[in-house]
């Protein structure tokens, strides 16, 4: 694993987190581990973590309204650890921020290869198709990672960014709900997982588009969303 990143890790789970350095190389991730969160926003102003991990299990603070909080001054990647899969407890972690929902329980390897994915998606990409793109009042920078409507900036995770800039650049074209799974978690789409929706629904609402009426982002119904092209 050829990353050079760090990761903070809010977790009381010492085994965890043996087994994960265990499987990290020298050259892979720098993993720091804090068992008790004070000052969530300072920890990660002095440390500048490019992922988060969040351990459900924690006795000293509630796990979800933590990663709530912090996606109010983060815009890294934020990965939430559960000990037992519940479906709602999944859709509130989307809704909350998260980029990613995992059972500790996965293999340590699949673990640390979906982490390592998440991290490659939210690295600039190569100079293709990195110029901007503007559609009606909307500019999507690639190279800046940045977003404007009307001059206004839109603060999006590295996961909204991603997905956003897919669709901008397939805009006038539907894209189907297995296209955006597969680019996110390079596997099809289970006809279940809601996450991609909530995502959707997040960029939606940092946009300011009416899901009523949206003006960039249309729903196809049971397919997938279709991105204006507006000239």
């Amino acid at each position: 694993m050829a990353i050079n990143a760090t990761m903070l890790v809010i977790s009381q789970d010492q085994l965890l987190l043996n087994a994960m350095r265990s499987m990290v190389s020298p050259d892979g991730f720098n993993i720091i581990q804090r068992s008790i969160v004070d000052d969530a926003a300072a920890l990660i102003a002095e440390i500048s973590p490019s992922i988060v991990l969040l351990d459900t299990s924690l006795t000293t603070v509630n796990a979800q309204h933590l990663c709530r909080e912090i996606r109010t001054y983060y815009a890294g990647i934020v990965i939430v650890l559960v000990a037992e899969y519940d479906e709602l407890d999944e859709l509130t972690a989307f809704e909350n921020g998260a980029d990613d929902y995992i059972r500790k329980r996965v293999h340590i390897k699949i673990l640390l290869a979906r982490i390592s994915r998440l991290l490659k998606l939210s690295l600039p990409r190569s100079a293709e198709k990195e110029r901007p793109i503007t559609v009606g009042g909307l500019v999507v920078d690639p190279t800046r990672r940045e977003v404007f409507v009307k001059d206004r900036r839109v603060q999006l995770t590295s996961i909204q960014f991603d997905l956003l800039w897919h669709l901008v650049n397939n805009r006038g074209r539907v894209v189907t709900r297995d296209d955006l799974n597969r680019l996110l978690y390079n596997k099809a789409y289970n006809g279940i997982d809601r996450s991609i929706d909530v995502y959707i629904s997040r960029i939606r609402q940092k946009l300011g588009d009416d899901p009523a009426q949206p003006v960039y982002l249309k729903t196809v119904r049971g397919v997938g969303y279709l991105f204006a092209d507006l000239r």
